[in-house]
């Protein structure tokens, strides 16, 4: 039985969600400015909530190491191999997701230039910062998750052994071959 701890602290939370404004509104007022301030309100605080969110993510790293030092290593290997698996899964939904957002918000950005250009201006800014904030939480996803499967390694003793190469030929003929085989 796995320890509760130590699936507690492999436990990372779910990045903030995008605000709806850009991707779900339009703005129909004249009032270009106070569209803009509202929305930018909006980005900022998602901004926020992500830089929080990823110092929550470098925090759980502390946590998993001082839980593993108690775990049973098969235990926490299979735990770990889950938790990569979760977050390789968020990361690839949350990609998907934000390709779809960064195709529909330069559609909507073409339109509003199109009405407005001091509209369209607006949502090009706000949406770049939006897919930027996306791109940086799949980025720390995908990192944990490097971290995880280098934290796995390290402490599985069969990952532990196999030839070592001094030169970069003899590495590429090994390879070479395994992938042959």
């Amino acid at each position: 039985m796995p320890d509760p701890a130590i699936l507690h602290s492999l436990q990372i939370p779910v990045p903030p969600a995008r605000p709806e404004i850009v991707e779900e509104q339009e703005w129909f007022s004249p009032a270009a400015e106070k569209a803009r301030r509202l929305a930018s309100r909006m980005v900022e605080q998602f901004e926020r909530d992500l830089s929080a969110w990823v110092e929550r993510i470098r925090r759980n790293r502390q946590e998993i190491e001082q839980e593993a030092a108690r775990a049973d290593p098969a235990a926490l290997a299979a735990d770990l191999s889950r938790h990569i698996e979760d977050i390789e899964y968020q990361a690839e939904r949350r990609a998907i997701s934000a390709a779809r957002f960064e195709k529909r918000a330069s559609r909507l950005t073409r339109q509003w230039f199109a009405r407005d250009p001091a509209f369209g201006a607006i949502h090009r800014s706000l949406a770049d910062r939006l897919v930027a904030g996306e791109r940086r939480a799949i980025d720390e996803l995908l990192e944990q998750a490097l971290y995880l499967r280098a934290f796995r390694a390290e402490r599985d003793p069969d990952a532990r052994g196999g030839p070592v190469f001094d030169e970069p030929g003899e590495l590429e003929r090994h390879l070479r071959s395994a992938v042959a085989a």
